[in-house]
């Protein structure tokens, strides 16, 4: 290990061992006649010694030498000399100066070689009380010292450790900054894996889905000096193995069964849950016969909030949790019985069901990961466990999910659950929650995950699929509706999907890729699926494989690595997908087929922040990476589905279209709460589908619809496999759906695609300046004291209205007096509470936003004042504050 000796200032000779640079930094009064000597030693076997001296932008190298030099540095004169010194070599340089006098003269002394040696470094007019030695530095300590889980696994939460490299004996004089940067090599994506340099010492990272042991090999490099950009002239690194190993994982689908979803919802979201059974069984089988797998539907025939804890019978585990890694199937899954939708959404108590129906799978020396995948359709109307909190379900004293996710609840203890849970949450439908649902995703401490809505039932089981897809490692390919299509595709060309339906279609896939996944909806009839391979330039050659046929669809997996006898031997390959009816090829629409590759090339897709709020910019960035290498030159193209209209701006203006329901409690059936009944009926009256439409072709600012990777995007360094672009019309409350598909080529010049829709949140930011403010006195109040009531609409600077039902987000203040009873509301948006103040007194109100910049202090004037008086008094404020 590199180290100095002795550590600190004023040595006149100091001993630098296993260091493979040395910097020194020197402070010299010149005078006429004085000389100022110092020695470097070394081995005399160290190849590629090199020592160099600077002042300011100057330098000289010192070797070969001898060196005579009185012009490099103006008036100074350098004279150096090397002599043997037993196995060493000693380089004595002697700085003088020529005219003009000068005190305390900076210099500095770079000293390299190919490999680690010792040396010496000596000043002899060095001294502790005038230290003529001001810095001296060697190679800063790189060393791995711990991994936490020191044996990861699969989905682990894996915590790097660096030793400190500008520790003592590093540096001598005053300290430095040091910086770390960790890097790895594989055939594994390790999702998240910073190779950016900073000054902790720490770096995080979430260890990726395995089939088996996989080693990749840490590294590590350190610098001192420089920045988190460029590396200073000291540096060291290292390196280590780290072996991942498969664990248990268990997955629990969560599925909506209330009302709401009858008819063609349920019908497709029962194919979907089929479809993620049998993927999430192909993915993990032969990895862990431990594994399990569970479907949970849940509804609530009480129709009302109630105490904690009482979960409602409708909530019923459907597919007990059962084995998912012995590669057996599940009998009867293409048949079972998911029961059909009757009353309403009690989403926290279902969320709570499924993590203590896992919680028994529970193992302290090697806990399992729980992947929980939530749909849902509506807003949550009952139960005894809220997602969001509302004035009725606190009343009946339900508790929240937040609070009760990591306690113990009926005799189950959460908290294990809780720890290792990742949550992917779907909303389907244009009348979900779409913000609690977009935060209960983040929530996730660990591995985060992205929300999805979907608008359309067909999409149900692509979204099912991306979300095991996130737990699995396993990524979309894009189809093509012919090799011709295909090739195109492949060359980053936009090619419309055939209108002339065809009868197969085609896809790429990559090399070293493990499993591949098929499956095609379809409709009553005797069906099947026939597969066919080609490798570059070659022929498809038909391929027999099982089909699970399901009355809905049919499943199908194709062990790669078993086919080429092995991960590493899998070449680049294209198939093809025949889907037949009675025997007689049919259409397949691209929506009716899914396509899954797994492992080694991945897409990840992340926003710069969880939820966005009017006025903000979106920063969207795709990762490519096939295990650590970035793939470069890929065209990375991007979809929009945004909000055509804002959902708080959609309530109040048509509020006047909508007459509240009157419920009644414990008599069943789906009865949404008032948001979301709202919602519904003026939909209808609008006769809308959807508050979405799709953003316009040019997305970005630059004019295109494109994440760039070259350094000009908000993308980071050029070529790094990082593609990104900025959004700048967040101007609607709502949700933003991006499409993000990905066509290229990687290193070897393989083709790979890969497509991926996420969903993100924008809320409203108020602006009090572009909200409305009314004051209504003459209001009852107790002798003495005047009573005023104060209304705002909250709107953002692009005039959008917070709308109603979120009283919870303001707040009212007053330097005078108290704000009395409850905020209240209109359905317009509009919220009231009453001040009390003393009369003669002039308070000032200030108004709080959850998610905005507050009002500046609005004057309310004494009610004996006339409105004449007022009006010129408010004026006098606005123009005239100081005087």
């Amino acid at each position: 290990m590199p180290a100095i000796s002795p550590t600190g200032l004023g040595a006149t000779s100091y001993a630098i061992t296993a260091s493979r640079r040395i910097q020194a930094d020197l402070k010299f009064d010149f005078f006429l006649g004085s000389e100022h000597p110092f020695t470097v030693t070394y081995p005399s076997g160290a190849t590629g010694v090199q020592i160099t001296l600077s002042r300011g932008g100057t330098s000289l190298n010192l070797l070969p030498g001898p060196i005579n030099d009185f012009s490099t540095f103006g008036n100074r004169t350098v004279i150096t000399s090397s002599s043997p010194a037993g196995a060493n070599t000693v380089l004595t340089c002697t700085l003088s100066v020529n005219s003009t006098e000068v005190l305390d003269e900076a210099w500095r002394v770079r000293i390299t070689a190919d490999a680690a040696v010792d040396w010496a470094f000596g000043q002899n007019a060095n001294s502790p009380a005038d230290p003529t030695i001001t810095r001296l530095m060697c190679d800063p300590v790189a060393q791995i010292s711990s991994v936490v889980p020191s044996a990861p696994q699969e989905k682990d939460a894996v915590l790097l450790t660096a030793g400190l490299a500008n520790g003592l004996g590093t540096v001598v004089g005053p300290p430095t900054s040091a910086f770390y940067r960790w890097s790895y090599t594989g055939d594994i994506v390790i999702s998240g894996f910073s190779s950016a340099a900073s000054a902790s010492q720490t770096h995080a990272f979430n260890a990726p889905g395995v089939y088996g042991s996989r080693t990749v090999t840490l590294s590590l490099e350190t610098w001192l000096e420089g920045d988190s950009m460029t590396p200073g002239f000291l540096t060291a690194s290292a390196t280590q193995p780290m072996t991942l190993t498969p664990r248990t994982q268990h997955l629990m689908l969560v599925l909506d069964r209330s009302g709401s979803m009858a008819g063609e919802r349920w019908n497709n979201a029962v194919v979907a849950a089929r479809i993620l059974a049998q993927m999430y069984l192909a993915l993990r089988a032969g990895v862990s016969e431990k594994d399990r797998v569970g479907i949970l539907t849940f509804e609530d025939g009480t129709a009302t909030w109630r105490p904690f804890y009482g979960p409602d019978v409708g909530i019923e585990l459907k597919l007990p949790l059962t084995p998912a890694g012995s590669g057996t199937g599940i009998p009867g899954l293409c048949s079972l019985n998911l029961g059909a939708p009757g009353n309403c959404t009690p989403i926290g108590d279902a969320l709570i069901e499924a993590m203590r129906k896992l919680a028994p799978l529970h193992s302290a020396s090697s806990p399992p990961k729980y992947h929980v995948v939530l749909l849902t359709d509506g807003y949550e109307n009952s139960g005894s466990v809220y997602l969001k909190s509302t004035p009725s379900a606190v009343a009946a004293g339900a508790q929240s999910f937040a609070s009760r996710r990591a306690s113990t609840v009926g005799g189950s203890v959460l908290g294990p659950v809780d720890a290792n849970m990742a949550l992917y949450p779907i909303g389907l439908g244009a009348t979900v929650d779409d913000e609690v649902l977009n935060q209960l995703g983040w929530a996730n401490t660990t591995s985060p995950t992205p929300y999805r809505n979907i608008t359309q039932v067909s999409q149900l089981k692509q979204a099912f699929a991306q979300m095991v897809g996130y737990s699995q490692e396993a990524q979309e390919l894009i189809s093509a509706a012919s090799p011709a299509a295909l090739e195109a595709l492949l060359m980053g060309v936009d090619v419309p999907d055939d209108a002339g339906a065809p009868t197969a279609r085609y896809v790429a896939v990559e090399p070293k890729a493990n499993r591949l996944i098929f499956a095609v909806q379809w409709g009553a009839g005797t069906h099947t699926l026939e597969l066919a391979r080609a490798e570059a330039g070659g022929t498809f050659i038909p391929i027999s494989v099982p089909v699970a046929a399901c009355t809905s669809h049919g499943f199908v997996t194709v062990d790669l690595a078993s086919l080429y006898g092995g991960e590493a031997l899998v070449p680049q390959t294209f198939w093809r997908i025949v889907h037949k009816d009675g025997g007689a090829a049919t259409v397949i629409p691209p929506d009716d087929l899914l396509a899954y590759v797994d492992l080694t090339t991945k897409l990840d897709v992340t926003f710069d922040k969880r939820e966005y709020r009017t006025g903000d910019t979106m920063r969207v960035t795709a990762s490519l990476r096939q295990g650590n290498k970035p793939i470069r030159g890929a065209r990375v193209k991007v979809e929009l589905a945004r909000p055509g209209e804002s959902l708080g701006t959609f309530l109040a203006v048509n509020s006047g279209l909508y007459k509240p329901r009157q419920s009644e409690p414990g008599k069943g059936g789906d009865v949404p709460p008032p948001k979301e009944d709202m919602l519904r009926v003026l939909m209808k009256a609008k006769e809308l589908d959807s508050l979405l439409v799709p953003g316009p072709p040019a997305l970005f600012p630059d004019g295109s619809s494109d994440l760039r990777d070259d350094g000009a995007h908000h993308d980071g360094a050029a070529d790094d496999g990082d593609y990104a672009n900025v959004y700048t019309r967040v101007d609607k409350e709502g949700v933003y759906t991006w499409r993000i598909s990905a066509v290229g080529r990687l290193e070897d010049g393989s083709a790979f695609t890969r497509v991926m829709t996420v969903s993100t949140w924008a809320g409203i930011r108020p602006d009090a300046a572009s909200s409305i403010i009314t004051y209504t006195h003459d209001l009852p109040a107790p002798r003495g004291m005047a009573a005023v009531r104060v209304s705002i609409s909250p709107r953002d600077r692009f005039k959008e209205h917070l709308g109603p039902f979120r009283g919870d987000e303001l707040k009212f203040e007053s330097d005078v007096g108290t704000f009395e009873g409850d905020i209240t509301q209109d359905l317009d948006g509009t919220y009231h509470q009453v001040l009390y103040y003393p009369l003669g007194q002039k308070p000032q109100v200030t108004i709080h936003f959850a998610h905005g910049k507050a009002s500046a202090p609005l004057p309310i004037f004494p009610v004996t004042e006339s409105l004449l008086c007022r009006f010129f008094k408010w004026l006098a404020h606005l123009f005239c504050k100081d005087c």
